[in-house]
């Protein structure tokens, strides 16, 4: 087989994730889209450019769009509910640093609605999607882990980092982290470093808010102590289980299960005193069922 450089009227492009979709209405056969981040598109320049390519011998431009402030259109990621695109330009000139985030529902019509600033303003590099959380390796400033949970609103989370070059977070290459790979089972991510290869087992704060309203109930003797482990078991099998998306649905499995024995144990300390804090137990709940909800309908 000999390979064929494609070529088109975009210009070229950089870091060209493709995705297979099941179809539109115009069609019942999946299709594969191209998301290129190309620093040279006619008349645009730096943009993101989406195109066809189911055909391989005809390959189809769908839209092109560019965003404020553009600098090297170098990389991005299309999250897993394939409808938000996150965009990175690789600049040391650029006067903030940050991520684009794109509405790409309508593939014909991509709209930017927003913008993150990295507290860290280094020059930025390749970014991923594991799980709930997004990580970008960011030259000089090191490993940043990103929460999209608002990612509608155009809004991103920093909620950990590794910087892997403590000197300076200064804009400029060949110092830190170029790129990383959060996709083993253990959890560990890989972060490819000038100076070193890090090997990085993460303790993300997905239950932060859990935990706290647990420790209230332990502080205030609202839970059983017997129910206070049971419920801690749940919360760190949980979370172990969100760092797997393929087993996002064992985290939720776990939660619910907490959830009712939670539910049960705020009915019988309404019967019996000594149970806890029937109230207490009823809002931890409602806080593992807001979490049910974050887990299934995260982006």
């Amino acid at each position: 087989m000999k390979p064929v450089i494609p070529t088109g009227r975009d210009g070229w492009g950089l870091a060209r994730p493709v995705r297979r979709r099941a179809g539109d209405d115009r069609r019942t056969r999946p299709w594969e889209i191209c998301f290129n981040s190309n620093p040279s598109t006619p008349g645009l320049g730096n943009a993101l450019v989406i195109a066809d390519v189911t055909n391989k011998s005809s390959m189809t431009t769908l839209s092109r769009i560019s965003y404020p402030n553009p600098a090297y259109s170098h990389q991005g990621w299309l999250l897993d509910g394939h409808r938000y695109w996150l965009h990175n330009s690789e600049t040391t000139s650029r006067a903030n640093q940050g991520v684009e985030v794109f509405d790409v529902a309508d593939l014909h019509n991509p709209v930017h609605i927003g913008f993150f600033r990295n507290p860290a303003q280094s020059t930025q590099h390749n970014l991923f999607q594991e799980g709930r959380f997004v990580y970008q390796s960011n030259y000089s400033s090191g490993l940043r882990v990103y929460d999209p949970k608002a990612v509608a609103d155009g809004i991103l989370d920093e909620v950990a980092f590794l910087d892997v070059y403590p000197p300076n977070d200064s804009p400029g290459f060949g110092f830190g982290t170029w790129s990383n790979y959060a996709h083993f089972d253990s959890g560990v991510i890989a972060v490819h470093g000038y100076q070193g290869l890090f090997l990085v087992d993460p303790r993300l704060p997905t239950f932060d808010m859990l935990g706290d309203a647990l420790d209230d109930l332990v502080a205030d003797a609202g839970i059983t102590a017997a129910a206070e482990r049971r419920i801690r078991g749940a919360l760190d099998e949980a979370e172990r289980w969100t760092t797997r998306p393929v087993r996002a649905d064992r985290a939720v499995e776990v939660l619910e299960r907490a959830i009712i024995y939670l539910r049960q144990q705020a009915d019988a300390a309404e019967r019996t005193r000594g149970l806890g804090d029937p109230e207490g137990l009823r809002a931890l709940a409602d806080y593992l069922q807001e979490k049910v909800d974050d887990i299934v309908n995260a982006p």
